[in-house]
């Protein structure tokens, strides 16, 4: 099988789910209104909405406020049973995901604590396992509900940035989150059209067949009157948010159309995007100034390997040409999810010094559509078929480290490619090191920023060769983590806690980061539960399995991920 047809079934087994979503929606979905009610007792304000523009994907569901404090209850928005319980120190956090008969599955994160009978089930299989993180998978016999059941509290667990309830509903068989908005569930008081914020004209042209492209114009949004100077072919890039009475959050858009003299030339929509597939937000967006400015500015320029092509309609490939160089005027129409719009008009020309001049060819091109292998004495780079969505410049060069931390390093410092270029799957690179063995299990493959700082990105011994996977082109380099886990008690050794409820560690790692951590009260292993984005470590006390009115001896063991340990004696009375 060629490179070419390879990349063909690749395409079709990341749409499948898609297709099979929209074969089996047509009539499930109408009925959401009547089918559930809100998983909140209060009335619902939205923090974040669906299909929202995040750091490395999009948003796949609501987030509901619930005060500013955690606590909030919450209920099962129909009949059906607990098929799964997740607990981790990141992402959703507390989650727990019920089933429902109409093959829809509601999804509820960033929760506080389970219901009586379900946390406890938990809290024994997390002792059973003496693990913190645990995923369960739940017989339906063992947790079915009614609509309008208590399941639990919301919360901020995970890698939540403040109290509220992350809720989903997904497809059941494709485990598709759904805009259920579209459906009028929830509806919110929305009198809002939406807002744009930025809006940048690109040139593109081709040069070995590598696309180049040229900033021409970003337009002051209060003086949009001025002629735009646009070259041959040309792309657009938008900025924009939505707002909802009685919310100050920044939201997403349902659609954004383009018009050039009144015909319809681009229109974006979105809609579900199956698991594994949200990085490819970056093929949408403008992504150098989201890698400079942290800008995420939406691109009318549909690259030719973005496999969710399906959320754009566009002829030309978002890519457009005027015929002549008379005055024609573009017209931007935004749309909220309650059908509020706004509509914005430009005058263009096509103008001679508006093209887009050749560029200097940087390294050899790569074909989107094809795996890439870079090999030499020192560095080895496999880049995976889809890795890409465009042909583009691609080069290694050996560069000179800060001074500072030259003496930090322990291979050459690497410049892989143009960081302002999205990958897609993983990039593989195996860098030679030579270590004496006592360092070489403390090894790791490090991304070093323009500033200087170093971030480890892991690494596994292949031979001589030190390897490690990454979502980025940029600086690389080795280094080693010899330094154990920091640990810091909340309170004195032999404190009297009595009329506490619990106790708090902070726990942190210099490089190569928090690998695993046990604790045990009086030599048993206790349940210490880890919140990775404040560094924090507690233990609630339970009287059933330490007692009370006593002294206790505690251990806490702190390992990183170069195996470095930190092992913490303290006692307390309780």
């Amino acid at each position: 099988m060629g490179a070419a047809q390879k990349y063909i079934l690749f395409l079709g087994l990341w749409f499948y789910p898609l297709s099979a979503q929209a074969q089996s929606a047509s009539n499930v979905y109408q009925d959401f209104p009547t089918y559930f009610r809100s998983p909140l007792n209060i009335p619902i304000s939205l923090s974040g909405n669906y299909g929202e523009f995040r750091s490395n994907h999009f948003h796949t569901g609501y987030d509901m406020r619930i005060g500013g404090v955690v606590g909030e209850r919450l209920f099962a928005v129909a009949d059906g049973f607990v098929v799964r319980i997740s607990v981790s120190p990141s992402g959703y956090g507390n989650a727990l995901y019920i089933e429902h008969p109409n093959g829809i599955t509601s999804v509820y994160g960033h929760m506080l604590d389970f219901a009586p009978a379900i946390q406890s089930y938990v809290t024994e299989k997390q002792y059973e396992r003496q693990s913190f993180a645990v995923d369960i998978p739940c017989a339906p016999e063992l947790f079915p509900v009614k609509q309008g059941d208590f399941i639990g509290r919301a919360g901020n667990s995970g890698a939540s940035s403040g109290p509220h309830l992350h809720f989903e509903l997904r497809n059941t068989q494709t485990q598709c989150p759904l805009n259920y908005s579209a459906f009028g569930l929830f509806p919110v008081t929305d009198r809002i059209p939406p807002t744009l914020t930025r809006l940048q004209f690109y040139g593109y042209s081709l040069q070995s067949g590598v696309p180049r492209t040229k900033l021409l114009r970003a337009v002051d949004l209060r003086a949009s009157s001025a002629l735009i100077p646009v070259s041959d072919t040309f792309y657009v890039a938008m900025g924009a948010y939505d707002r909802k009475e009685g919310s100050n959050s920044f939201l997403s858009l349902s659609k954004y159309e383009v018009y050039i003299n009144e015909e319809k030339v681009y229109t974006y929509k979105k809609q579900g995007v199956a698991a594994g597939q949200g990085r490819y937000l970056h093929a949408f967006l403008q992504y150098d100034l989201r890698v400079r400015h942290n800008q995420s500015l939406l691109k009318t320029w549909v690259e030719p390997g973005n496999i969710l092509q399906h959320k754009v309609e566009s002829s030309s490939k978002g890519l457009f040409v005027l015929p002549d160089t008379l005055e024609h005027q573009l017209k931007i129409v935004l749309t909220d999810d309650y059908g509020n719009t706004s509509t914005y008009r430009y005058r263009i020309a096509k103008r001679a010094a508006a093209q887009v001049a050749p560029q200097p060819l940087k390294g050899r091109p790569l074909i989107w559509a094809l795996d890439h292998y870079y090999e030499s004495d020192s560095l080895d780079i496999y880049l995976p078929m889809g890795a890409l969505c465009k042909n583009t410049d691609f080069y290694v060069a050996q560069t000179k480290p800060p001074q500072a931390l030259a003496s930090r390093f322990y291979a050459p410092l690497w410049s892989v490619g143009n960081p302002e270029d999205p990958l897609f799957r993983p990039m593989r690179l195996r860098l030679r090191t030579w270590l004496p063995d006592s360092l070489r299990e403390k090894a790791v493959v490090v991304s070093v920023s323009s500033s200087g700082r170093y971030t480890s990105i892991g690494g596994q011994w292949n031979g001589d060769m030190l390897e490690a996977r990454t979502y980025n082109f940029g600086r690389y380099t080795v280094a080693v983590d010899t330094v154990p886990p920091v640990i810091s008690a909340g309170f004195k050794d032999g404190a009297d806690l009595r009329g506490t409820t619990r106790i708090r560690f902070t726990i942190r790692d210099e490089l190569s980061g928090i690998k695993s951590y046990q604790g045990y009260i009086n030599g048993q292993w206790a349940l210490f539960v880890y919140d990775a984005k404040n560094s924090a470590l507690s233990y609630t006390f339970d009287r059933r399995r330490i007692g009370s009115g006593k002294r206790h001896e505690l251990e806490l063991r702190v390992t990183d991920n170069c195996n470095n340990v930190n092992i913490y004696k303290t006692s307390f009375t309780w």
